[in-house]
C-alpha cells in the first residue's frame, strides 16, 4: 500500500510540527484560557441564587383576619407572633396555644388570601426560597377552584405560616408561581 501525501493525518502532523516551536506558548495560552473560563463559571455561581429552605408549619382555611384582600406579613419576635396567632384563631374554642418557635434563627412569614365566598381556595408557600444579594425571593402557590367545581358554600379565609431562616437580607419578595410580584416586605 502506498502512502498518499496530503491526507488528513499528514495535515495534522504538519500542523503539529509547525507549531512545535511554539508549543510552550500554546500550552500557556491553553492554561490561561481554561483558567479564565473556570473563573467566569465561579463568578457566575456566586451571582446565582442561593437556595434557602423554608419550613411550612401551619396552613388552614379559616383565618379570622378581617381583610378581604391578600396580604403577607413578616413576624420577627414571639410577642408579635402570639398576637397574630390569636387573631388567626379568634373564632376557635378553645383557642390553641402558639407553637414554640426559635425567633433567634428564623422569621415567621404569614400569607393570608383574604375572605372567599366558597371552599376550594388555598394559599401555600413553596419550601424553597432563593437568596440573592439583599433580597430573598419566596414563591407562594395560590389555588382557586375551577368555575364548574362543586364546592362547599361557606366563607373561607385561607392562610399559610412558614419559618424563613434569618440572614443578611433586607427584603423578602413574594412571587406567585406565575412570577407575578405580590409583595415586598422589609426585613427588620
Amino acid at each position: 500500500m502506498q502512502k498518499v501525501k496530503g491526507g488528513p493525518r499528514d495535515a495534522a502532523a504538519r500542523w503539529w510540527r509547525r507549531g512545535s516551536r511554539h508549543s510552550t506558548s500554546r500550552l500557556i495560552h491553553a492554561v490561561v484560557m481554561q483558567a479564565a473560563v473556570l473563573a467566569g463559571l465561579l463568578v457566575g455561581c456566586m451571582r446565582s441564587d442561593q437556595p434557602v429552605h423554608m419550613h411550612l408549619f401551619e396552613s388552614g382555611m379559616h383565618a379570622a383576619i378581617g381583610e378581604d384582600t391578600m396580604q403577607f406579613r413578616l413576624v420577627e419576635n414571639k410577642t408579635e407572633f402570639a398576637t397574630l396567632y390569636d387573631q388567626i384563631h379568634a373564632t376557635v374554642l378553645p383557642r390553641p396555644e402558639p407553637p414554640s418557635l426559635d425567633f433567634d434563627s428564623a422569621y415567621v412569614l404569614a400569607a393570608f388570601m383574604g375572605r372567599r365566598s366558597t371552599g376550594g381556595y388555598s394559599i401555600v408557600f413553596h419550601e424553597n426560597a432563593y437568596w440573592q444579594g439583599e433580597r430573598v425571593t419566596v414563591t407562594v402557590g395560590i389555588h382557586a377552584p375551577p368555575a364548574d367545581a362543586v364546592v362547599p358554600q361557606v366563607i373561607t379565609a385561607p392562610y399559610s405560616l412558614a419559618l424563613l431562616p434569618k440572614g443578611d437580607y433586607r427584603q423578602v419578595e413574594v412571587l406567585s408561581t406565575a412570577g407575578e410580584r405580590l409583595a415586598v416586605l422589609e426585613a427588620p
